[in-house]
């Protein structure tokens, strides 16, 4: 079956009119309802489950538990639409810094005067004003905005994007430039990361080969760009750990998403070795350290 058509050439009339197909996501079994002819267009896959003589097209409904709901969420939308969202990246605040930032508030406990009998103001009289940001008062400092930590490449292309252009265009992405994502060393990707992952490994599952080129197109774009701090390593140690544990080799040489992260990951290592996290994963998963040890080998 061909792959979904382009908005302009879909019969919006054959999607709205078509009987509505239930499908059962995740592990608190929530229902979805969508257009069979909006999944069956997909796939021959999901057209067999929709139209085909399996029981799940006999009853309308398709139990997926052990398919999230956002990506399953995602999922819908492309089917609808030819694109989907990813996943926002999570603010990292450390105990450690909320802490400092109580102790350095003006009316905090510990930032508050010691007040003798002569000092005192009565009703009516202007207390003291707390102390402009960065100078001293009221016992303490009021903590003044602090600037973006400085970067660890000065350079927007980096070996790893250098790299992937001609790779995209090779696979018929079209041409290519960094997109300023700008992401900060206390923001967490491990789940925007993940969900382009997920995308693809869906897609590969339910052979929705569209879904799965925008997926491994998206994932590609965001870790060309990816700024690589030193403390978000694990977001990087989380995909991977994934990606291993989701995919299989195919005929002894590893899936696109395979060969993506390990190709990122050999033009990274200078900076990934340094993390333990990243050093367990290449413990744990012997045909990671195999992959990553090949495109190693292509640096020599």
């Amino acid at each position: 079956m061909a792959e979904m058509a382009s908005t302009k050439a879909i019969d919006y009339e054959s999607i709205v009119v078509s009987r509505p197909f239930r499908f059962v996501v995740g592990a608190k079994k929530r229902e979805f309802m969508l257009h069979s002819e909006v999944v069956s267009r997909l796939s021959r896959t999901l057209n067999a489950l929709v139209n085909g003589q399996m029981r799940e097209a006999r009853e309308d409904c398709a139990i997926w538990e052990d398919v999230d709901e956002d990506t399953f969420i995602r999922f819908s939308k492309f089917a609808y639409t030819g694109d989907y969202d990813a996943a926002q990246p999570r603010l990292v605040v450390s105990t450690s810094d909320v802490e400092e930032t109580i102790a350095e508030l003006p009316f905090s406990k510990a930032s508050i005067p010691s007040v003798s009998s002569g000092d005192r103001w009565s009703r009516g009289d202007t207390p003291p004003s707390p102390a402009e940001p960065g100078n001293e008062g009221w016992g303490g400092r009021v903590p003044s905005p602090s600037s973006p930590p400085a970067p660890m490449s000065s350079g927007t292309l980096d070996l790893f994007c250098i790299f992937v252009q001609p790779y995209m265009s090779k696979d018929g992405w079209g041409s290519w430039s960094a997109p300023p994502i700008h992401n900060r060393e206390d923001e967490d990707y491990t789940e925007v990361l993940l969900s382009h992952a997920r995308m693809a490994v869906f897609a590969d599952y339910h052979g929705v080969s569209a879904l799965e080129t925008l997926a491994l197109k998206e994932l590609t774009f965001l870790l060309a760009a990816f700024r690589l701090w030193e403390s978000r390593v694990d977001d990087v140690a989380n995909l991977i750990s994934y990606v291993y544990e989701s995919t299989a080799r195919l005929n002894d040489s590893a899936c696109g998403l395979r060969k993506l992260v390990c190709q990122y990951s050999a033009y990274k290592m200078e900076v990934l070795w340094k993390s333990a996290e990243f050093k367990q994963v290449f413990r744990t998963f012997v045909e990671f350290s195999e992959d990553l040890t090949d495109q190693l080998l292509k640096r020599l």
